[in-house]
């Protein structure tokens, strides 16, 4: 999918320059965390975040690239689509930057459904190779300038920002069912300046709040590169890969449904 467009930028850009603007909007996520100060080890937890996100995303990147991936990817969406009721442009291949994310992230909107809830959950449905799941597990409650402004004696020691994923899913059980997804193991220059990353728009800017993330993908393909791509970048704790069909997941518990569905067909909108 497309990048969200820059001031001053009114046509698609290519490849490089998406590229070079989300390794700029990482590079500002990071002046962020530089300038909120340092307090009980809480920044290089999050600096340490930053790391597993930019390691992550340069998988993702050099992955997409890779002949090997695609006659695998596409050997896996042909079987899918043989063997499922689904179109073939439901298992259509797209990847959102990292400052598209963000600008739709950090919408009032979606914060106030986050802030909502004392633990909340966030699920991606078609999460491919696990970026927009990354993209909220390592971005989620870094500390801005305001933050320590607010905060300047956080009540809860760091190690809480690095929780165990799963002691947070009893509120999210989900039903029995034959058809029901199923998981797969895991094995100092001035930041330019984003209107999505400033210290007073960053992801739970003012909460010590936990969030739990999970992704939702059929192929088994992608599955299982999202879990070695976020083991790669020891990012496992942070994040959960399901192997299943969206229409039997419960999203009775979800804060944030995040949808990847540009490419899906009417009837696969209409059943979700």
């Amino acid at each position: 999918s497309g990048g969200a467009l820059a001031p001053g930028i009114t046509g698609p850009w290519q490849r490089e320059e998406v590229l070079e603007a989300e390794r700029r909007a990482l590079e500002s996520l990071r002046g962020e965390v530089e300038c909120a100060g340092h307090q009980r080890g809480v920044k290089s937890v999050h600096l340490g975040r930053l790391h597993a996100l930019r390691t992550a995303m340069s998988q993702i990147r050099r992955m997409e690239s890779d002949f090997d991936f695609q006659a695998g990817l596409l050997a896996a969406q042909t079987h899918a689509h043989a063997t499922t009721a689904y179109s073939r442009d439901n298992f259509s291949y797209g990847s959102t930057p990292l400052h598209s994310w963000l600008a739709v992230f950090n919408d009032e909107t979606v914060q106030a459904c986050l802030r909502s809830s004392s633990s909340p959950l966030h699920v991606v449905f078609g999460s491919s190779l696990g970026s927009l799941c990354l993209y909220a597990a390592c971005t989620s409650q870094l500390p801005t300038r305001s933050h320590f402004a607010h905060h300047s004696h956080p009540s809860h020691p760091s190690h809480h920002l690095y929780p165990s994923h799963h002691a947070h899913h009893s509120r999210h059980s989900h039903p029995s069912h034959p058809s029901h997804p199923q998981r797969v193991p895991q094995d100092t220059q001035d930041p330019p300046h984003y209107p999505h990353t400033s210290s007073s728009d960053s992801p739970f800017r003012h909460s010590h709040k936990v969030l739990s993330v999970v992704g939702v993908e059929l192929l088994p393909f992608l599955v299982t590169h999202a879990n070695q791509i976020a083991k790669t970048a020891n990012a496992s704790h942070l994040v959960e890969f399901i192997c299943g069909d969206v229409l039997a997941y419960d999203v009775s518990a979800v804060d944030v449904l995040l949808l990847t569905s540009q490419c899906w067909d009417e009837t696969l909108r209409r059943a979700v």
